[in-house]
């Protein structure tokens, strides 16, 4: 720093080598000065800390922290990728309920002509294409023949959890009452082998699946099968 025609520098003076201590001076043209910042000791005084402000040059490489952009351009990148790996395996994708298959298990005939009893084994397959469990809940079947449903009251079955990525089956039992009205004189000739045809039955299968902390998605399926039911 210059003051006048002054050259001003902190630097110490020789004094007699057997005090051990050196002088802090203002070293000008004319002469010496002790220095006004830290009185001629060299260590700032801590009273005067606050009070001292360091002066440094404008090109100074400590004003431009290297990297930065690099710091910056690669948390930038890790949120986007974390991001899209979120939204990857976070987004909801398919899930499904189907029979895959029905057997008529026992045929069960009263003494009034015109009506007939089924019973048939399900098994229902639950499928899940996300990347985290869910819950197959309310799940229902109706059987409907001749246009009419022939399922008595809906019989209560319990949750079924699928793994992710995964599918899952269970099996239950179904009643089928078959009365006039639903054609059950003509599923009694067909059971009994008087008219040799398959009783073809329409299945309608749901439930709803739950996922996440409170998500829910409903899921269906319509699906006709013929079915041998010969005593």
């Amino acid at each position: 720093m210059t003051d006048g025609n002054a050259i001003k520098e902190c630097s110490p003076l020789s004094v007699p080598a057997t005090s051990g201590i050196g002088t802090r001076r203002w070293v000008t043209k004319g002469g010496s000065d002790v220095c006004p910042t830290c009185e001629g000791t060299g260590v700032l005084p801590k009273g005067r800390k606050a009070e001292l402000v360091a002066l440094i040059p404008y090109n100074d490489r400590r004003l431009k922290p290297s990297r930065t952009k690099l710091y910056v351009g690669f948390t930038l990148a890790v949120c986007l990728i974390f991001a899209f790996l979120l939204g990857f395996f976070l987004f909801p994708r398919s899930v499904g309920i189907k029979l895959s298959s029905v057997k008529i298990t026992n045929v069960l005939l009263p003494k009034v002509n015109t009506s007939i009893t089924l019973i048939v084994k399900a098994t229902i397959k639950f499928t899940n294409n996300n990347f985290y469990p869910a819950t197959a809940k309310h799940i229902s079947i109706s059987i409907v023949h001749d246009h009419t449903s022939v399922t008595t009251s809906p019989q209560e079955i319990h949750p079924v959890a699928v793994s992710m990525r995964s599918a899952n089956t269970m099996e239950t039992n179904l009643t089928l009452n078959f009365t006039k009205a639903s054609g059950g004189e003509i599923v009694r000739w067909i059971c009994r082998g008087v008219i040799s045809v398959n009783l073809y039955l329409d299945y309608k299968t749901s439930c709803t699946f739950h996922y996440l902390i409170s998500q829910t998605e409903e899921a269906s399926s319509d699906q006709n099968f013929y079915e041998h039911c010969g005593t």
